[in-house]
């Protein structure tokens, strides 16, 4: 075997090398693309991780509407309470006998 035949095997493990770690990378290429996914046309969800943020991105929100609906809530019957007692109060002044003016 002379200098150039060898020089031309070891040029084509190289190629075949190169192909071989070529075609893994394609491989683990679409294997991340599969697993980032996309968004479904709704925009509510969708596939992979992508969806998976989407949806959490959806579960939060909600949560902190029903925070805020409950704080809501919770100050509606705060202000309720003041004016009934702030009313019973009036009444009973109301009630009591006042003394005549002088």
């Amino acid at each position: 075997m002379t200098p150039d035949d060898r020089n031309r095997a070891d040029l084509e493990a190289f190629r075949a090398e190169v192909r071989h770690g070529m075609e893994e990378m394609r491989a683990q290429h679409a294997t991340l693309i599969a697993a980032i996914g996309k968004p479904a046309d709704d925009g509510k969800g969708g596939s992979g991780l992508f969806g998976e943020v989407l949806r959490l991105k959806t579960d939060v929100r909600g949560l902190l509407d029903l925070k805020t609906k409950g704080l809501g809530f919770i100050g509606a019957i705060v202000l309720f309470g003041a004016l009934i007692v702030l009313g019973i109060k009036g009444w009973i002044a109301d009630l009591a006998p006042h003394p005549p003016p002088p």
